[in-house]
C-alpha cells in the first residue's frame, strides 16, 4: 500500500511553519525528509550542527 507523502517546496527557512509535520521540505533546493513532528528551531540547530562538523547532511 502506498502512502502519500506531503513535498513542500519553499525559497526560505522563513516560510517553513513552526513545527514540520513528517514529509519532504525543499528549502532553497535542497531537499529534507522528516520522518517525525520536529520543531522548526531543533532542525535549524541540528543542521548547524552538523554543518560545523563537515557533515553533509
Amino acid at each position: 500500500m502506498e502512502r502519500k507523502v506531503r513535498v513542500v517546496r519553499v525559497e526560505s527557512w522563513s516560510e517553513i511553519p513552526e513545527v514540520l509535520e513528517p514529509g519532504v521540505y525543499i528549502v532553497n533546493g535542497e531537499r529534507h525528509t522528516i520522518r517525525a513532528r520536529v520543531l522548526k528551531e531543533d532542525l535549524l540547530k541540528a543542521l548547524r550542527r552538523a554543518a560545523k562538523k563537515g557533515i553533509r547532511v
